[in-house]
């Protein structure tokens, strides 16, 4: 399924570091055999950060970036799922 970028929005460590957090989306086409060429459906979400690092959602603004450690991070962006 592609991917596809779908937002970004700023997310902050417990040291006020910022990290800047892009979302993507797998899309796939819902058509049916009636009518083949039907809306695209979103699937699931992915999240990196701008660097390429994984990102793991944990909830409304909570997210770590993967690695060892784990670094939490929150975000009260309006665009944050």
């Amino acid at each position: 399924m592609p991917r596809r970028h779908t937002g970004t929005f700023a997310a902050f460590d417990k040291d006020g570091r910022e990290y800047t957090i892009v979302e993507y989306a797998e899309f796939f086409d819902s058509g049916t055999l009636d009518g083949p060429s039907g809306e695209t459906a979103t699937g699931r979400k992915f999240f990196q950060t701008a660097n390429g690092k994984h990102v793991n959602q944990l909830g409304k603004g909570k997210y770590e970036i993967v690695g060892l450690p784990s670094i939490p991070i929150t975000s009260d962006d309006p665009n944050a799922p």
